[in-house]
């Protein structure tokens, strides 16, 4: 919490990057269409996507 000055009593949502360094973050509610965007546009993800296609399969 203090390395992403993260309060105890807010709603806080950080997406952080394997290098562990932050990558985005959302106060409130937040567009998991935006996340998912933001998250295909990582270098390890586009490798993945390549190898594997766009979505996972169950």
């Amino acid at each position: 919490m203090n390395k992403y000055r993260v309060k105890n009593n807010e709603h806080t949502a950080v997406l952080i990057g394997k290098d562990g360094t932050e990558k985005a973050r959302w106060r409130q509610g937040f567009d998991i269409d935006e996340m998912v965007q933001i998250i295909d546009e990582m270098p390890m993800r586009k490798a993945e996507i390549r190898e594997r296609g766009l979505r996972c399969s169950i």
